[in-house]
C-alpha cells in the first residue's frame, strides 16, 4: 500500500526532550529503571521469544490520550486511534494535546523524496510524554484515501509505543498493508488487552464447585382447567390456593479438570478472560502462551511462557480473573 513513514530506527522527538523531575536522584532512578526494564526486553528476543513486534523504548503512564488535528484529517485520527483502542487497553479522544497531528513539511532526516509521513516521539526516562505526526501537505494527499487512512493509523502505532516490524504484510511494517495479530500483540503487551482494567465481573453462577445440597422432593399441585373467555366477567367459584412448587435445580456441572471454568468474553486474537477454578497453582498450568492479571494500580503483573525473567505474577488464585492467550 506504500511506503512507511520516517520512524525507521525509534527516533525520540525531534525537538528537546522534556523530562519534568525534581532532581538528578529520580532522573537517574528513572533512567536506571528503564535501563533494566528494555534490556531485559532485548534479551528476549534475541534468545529467540515470539516476539514479533518492536517497540521504541517508552510507553505512555496513561490510559486515555488526547489528540488534535487539521479537521480534514481528523475522521482518519479518530478511525486509527478505534483500530488500536479495539484491541488494547488505550484509547483516544480529541480535545487535547498529548497527540498532534499537524499538515507540515518533514522534520529531517527524510528518508525518500516522497515520505507522506512521520511520527516524532518525545520520551524520557521509559515515559512516552508527546508525540506530533506530521502529514505532508503534497505527497500525503496524493494517496487514495484507504493508503491515507492506514498512513495514519501507522504513525499512531509510533505514538503509543511501536517501531518498524520486519514482519511482512502488517501496519507496522515500513511498507504497512494492513492491521493484524502481531500489530494487536504489540500493543497489548505494552497497555494490556481491551478493557482488562475494568473491574472484573462477578464470579458465574452456571458452574457450581462444590456439590450442592440433595433437594427435598416436593408434590406440584395439578395444573388448575383455565376459565373460558366470557361476554361478561364471571366471578370463579372458590377453590382451594395449591402449595406453592417447588422448582428442582438442574444436576452441577462438574468443573473441567484444567481449572479453566469460566470463559467470559472473547477478545481479538486469541485472548480471552477466564476464572481460575481449581487449586491456587503455577501459571503453566492453564497451558498458555501467556497470562495477565490487572494489579489494581493501573499496571500488570504478567507470566509469559518461555521468558521467566520478564515474570512478575507467579501464582494462578482460585476466583481470580485472567487475560489469557492460546498457544
Amino acid at each position: 500500500m506504500g511506503r512507511g513513514d520516517g520512524h525507521a530506527m525509534g527516533y525520540t522527538s525531534h525537538h528537546a526532550h522534556t523530562a519534568n523531575l525534581g532532581s538528578t536522584r529520580a532522573v537517574a532512578y528513572a533512567f536506571l529503571t528503564g535501563l533494566v526494564f528494555w534490556a531485559l526486553m532485548l534479551f528476549a528476543i534475541a534468545i529467540g521469544t515470539t516476539l514479533a513486534f518492536k517497540l521504541i523504548g517508552g510507553k505512555w503512564d496513561k490510559r486515555t490520550l488526547e489528540w488534535s488535528a487539521d479537521g480534514s484529517v481528523a475522521s482518519y485520527v479518530a478511525n486509527g486511534m478505534s483500530t488500536w483502542s479495539g484491541v488494547a487497553d488505550i484509547k483516544g479522544v480529541p480535545g487535547g494535546h498529548d497527540i498532534d497531528v499537524v499538515i507540515a513539511p518533514m522534520l529531517p532526516p527524510v528518508y525518500y523524496e516522497t515520505q507522506p509521513a512521520q511520527a516524532n516521539v518525545t520520551q524520557g526516562g521509559g515515559i512516552i510524554t508527546h508525540c506530533e505526526i506530521r502529514l505532508h501537505p503534497v505527497h500525503f494527499f496524493a494517496l487514495p484515501p484507504a493508503a491515507q487512512q492506514a498512513t495514519v493509523t501507522h504513525e499512531l502505532g509510533h505514538c503509543i509505543g511501536l517501531d518498524h516490524s520486519d514482519t511482512p504484510s502488517i501496519m507496522m511494517n515500513p511498507s504497512f498493508y494492513a492491521f493484524a495479530g502481531d500489530d494487536a500483540q504489540g500493543a497489548i503487551f505494552l497497555y494490556g488487552p481491551k478493557g482488562a482494567s475494568a473491574p472484573p465481573p462477578p464470579p458465574p453462577t452456571s458452574v457450581a464447585l462444590a456439590a450442592p445440597e440433595t433437594p427435598v422432593p416436593t408434590a406440584v399441585p395439578p395444573t388448575p382447567t383455565p376459565v373460558p373467555p366470557a361476554a361478561t366477567p364471571v366471578k370463579p367459584a372458590p377453590t382451594v390456593a395449591p402449595a406453592a412448587s417447588v422448582q428442582v435445580p438442574a444436576p452441577p456441572v462438574p468443573p473441567p479438570s484444567s481449572g479453566l471454568n469460566a470463559k467470559r468474553e472473547i477478545a481479538p486474537d486469541g485472548w480471552r478472560t477466564i476464572t481460575w477454578g481449581a487449586e491456587e497453582a503455577d501459571p503453566a498450568a492453564c497451558d498458555c502462551a501467556a497470562v495477565y492479571r490487572d494489579d489494581g494500580k493501573g499496571d500488570w503483573l504478567r507470566w509469559v511462557a518461555g521468558a521467566g525473567f520478564l515474570t512478575t505474577l507467579d501464582r494462578l488464585e482460585p476466583g481470580a480473573t485472567y487475560w489469557v492467550r492460546e498457544k
